[in-house]
């Protein structure tokens, strides 16, 4: 299998060593590496260029700070290999990652789907929420209504072939949330084909979480789902019943992004509430403190309908 890895980097100095690392222990080894440093300002092209050194797989591109989807465009780019497989820079491949898309790339699939699994930052060892989507295949609709639903493969989970990428736009840089997710729901709808690259058991891909991960922001994710399926409805125009669930799924996640604003502004408020109990309380007995916190209160609502308006 030819394969690109690309790696689109800002400011992860402390995380990019390990991801090669992860790369160089593949047991597949015909693959090229193009790390894309985004405009880094913690020296990052500089470690990974050093944690690299020796290998001639391994190519650093750096540019002005454009958005991780333009990157990986960039990358796509100066690709030379047949398939191309998007890695952030904070997850990682187990060793058998790439020698498991080789197995399976001989097919007529333009897409092939590792299992996936989860680690949190402080505990690499102790991988969770093991999944590998089974019902993607060959089957136009049946992709199309996977994707309706939800998005069932992160980023590093999918190789997918470099003349489909070109021909499918790459990637839309104006999202700068769940822009995987609109490239393969483009796919599903352009008709390509889906493989898994692996069997239930395994998880090849391992998604790092931790407080920087793009995933935490999840109204800004929400959000950003919500007006991909719009957009997504209006393509499916000549399918009555996708076009009315991509519809129907979109107005259940304007409702969801609303019950995440009003949660964060309780947790908001509840926190400032506690500060003003604590401090007034002393200050001037129970009654003070209550009538202080009410002011507080009102003053986050009325600070959020001046913002609404």
């Amino acid at each position: 299998m030819c394969l690109s890895i690309i790696i689109p980097v800002h400011n992860y100095a402390g995380l990019i060593g390990e991801t090669i690392a992860s790369l160089r222990a593949q047991a597949h080894v015909d693959w090229e590496c193009l790390i894309v440093d985004d405009g880094s300002t913690d020296g990052t092209a500089e470690y990974a260029e050093e944690a690299a050194r020796g290998d001639a797989r391994f190519a650093v591109h750096r540019q002005a700070n454009c958005g991780p989807s333009a990157a990986r465009n960039v990358g796509a780019g100066l690709a030379r290999r047949s398939w191309l497989l998007f890695l952030d820079a904070d997850d990682l491949l187990q060793p058998r990652a790439t020698e498991a898309l080789a197995c399976a790339a001989g097919g007529t699939a333009e897409l092939l789907v590792l299992g996936y699994a989860f680690f949190r930052d402080d505990r690499p060892l102790a991988l969770r929420y093991h999944m590998l989507p089974t019902e993607l295949g060959e089957d136009r609709g049946n992709n199309v209504r996977r994707f309706v639903r939800d998005n069932p493969l992160p980023i590093c989970a999918v190789a997918i072939r470099r003349d489909l990428f070109h021909r499918l736009g790459g990637f839309d840089a104006q999202v700068r949330h769940c822009e995987d997710y609109d490239l393969w729901m483009r796919a599903a709808l352009a008709g390509a084909r889906f493989a898994r690259a692996c069997s239930l058991q395994q998880a090849a891909a391992c998604i790092r979480l931790h407080p920087r991960s793009a995933s935490t922001d999840r109204l800004s994710m929400l959000l950003q789902e919500r007006t991909l399926r719009t957009q997504w409805a209006s393509a499916m125009c000549g399918d009555a019943q996708l076009r009315d669930a991509a519809a129907d799924n979109a107005r259940r996640l304007f409702y969801r992004s609303g019950r995440i604003t009003a949660s964060h502004l309780l947790r908001r408020a509840w926190v400032q509430a506690g500060v003003e109990w604590n401090r007034l309380g002393r200050r001037y007995g129970r009654a003070g403190a209550c009538l202080s916190v009410l002011r507080g209160l009102a003053g986050i609502a009325l600070h959020r309908d001046r913002r609404a308006g």
